[in-house]
């Protein structure tokens, strides 16, 4: 049997806001082909994580790779390059835009 390398991965990432940590030293590894859910409590960092591996900001330490492949600078245009997207639990619509602008 092949395993696979991860089409994402984040290895002892961290972030903090404001000297404030959100995420210390965590590592997760996402197989191509499957669906993921990231599950945790309030405050779990959950949405800073998903912001990370999408691009949306930066860590502060660790490392993040993509097709096993270390990135120097995970962008959102190279998350969609992978094929990596984020669905949103809750929507943000905007009342001035039509269904497909939304």
């Amino acid at each position: 049997m092949t395993t696979m390398a991860p089409l994402l991965a984040a290895r002892g990432v961290s972030k903090a806001f404001f000297g404030n940590p959100v995420l210390r030293d965590v590592s997760i590894a996402l197989q191509p082909g499957r669906v993921h859910a990231l599950l945790g409590e309030n405050g779990a960092g959950k949405s800073t994580l998903i912001n990370l591996l999408s691009g949306a900001l930066r860590p502060d330490g660790g490392t993040i790779d993509v097709d096993g492949r270390g990135v120097a600078r995970m962008t959102p245009a190279l998350a969609r390059q992978a094929g990596i997207a984020v669905v949103q639990q809750e929507l943000s619509l905007t009342a001035s835009l039509s269904i497909a602008e939304n």
